[in-house]
Parts: structure tokens; sequence; C-alpha cells
């Protein structure tokens, strides 16, 4: 099992990876700055790039990317629904000093 991990490892070690032309990966930053819900395999279609060296590249230049999925809108309801919400919170802590630290420990 050993010499499968150190073969596995030595192959990492050698492979070459990739590097994106500087003007490419500025039009990929452009474009991800346009448009935040771009996708990068939509990117890497676009300009033939492969997935694994646009994901690398923003890596290293810290670009975290996720998925933005719209969940929820506030509505005008909402307000008072929060305000009920937070003077029942505001009850129970003057009722229990310790009730919003079962929230705050974990």
């Amino acid at each position: 099992m050993r010499t499968l991990k150190v073969a596995y490892l030595a192959r990492l070690l050698e492979k070459e990876y990739h590097e994106i032309d500087p003007d490419n990966i500025e039009a990929v930053l452009l474009k991800i700055e346009r448009d935040p819900t771009t996708s990068i395999r939509m990117i890497s279609r676009r300009t033939g790039i492969s997935t694994a060296t646009l994901h690398r590249s923003l890596h290293e230049r810290r670009y975290h990317l996720y998925h933005f999925r719209k969940v929820q809108d506030l509505l005008p309801i909402d307000y008072e629904i929060r305000v009920l919400f937070c003077e029942e919170m505001l009850r129970k802590s003057r009722e229990n000093p310790k009730f919003l630290m079962k929230f705050l420990d974990r």
C-alpha cells in the first residue's frame, strides 16, 4: 500500500501544470467581475482553458468560487415579524441572562 502512495505522489510531483497566459487570466478576471454568476465551465468553453487550470489559477489569486443562490427576500410584512422576534428574545434574556449564550457558545 505504501508503494502505491509513494508512486502516486511521485507522479503528482512530476506532473506539469499548464500556466495561463497573463492576458488570458486578465480577460477571465474581467469576465468574472462583470458577471460573478458566470460558471467556470462556461468560461472554459469560451476560452479553451481547462476547468482545472482555471480553478488553480483563480485560487492562486485568492478567488474562491461559489454558486450564488438567492434563497429569500425581505418583504414589508417581515418587519413586524422581526420586531416581534427581537422583543421575544429581549424578554427571554431578561428572564434568564444566560439565555442567549445557548446560541453564542456553539
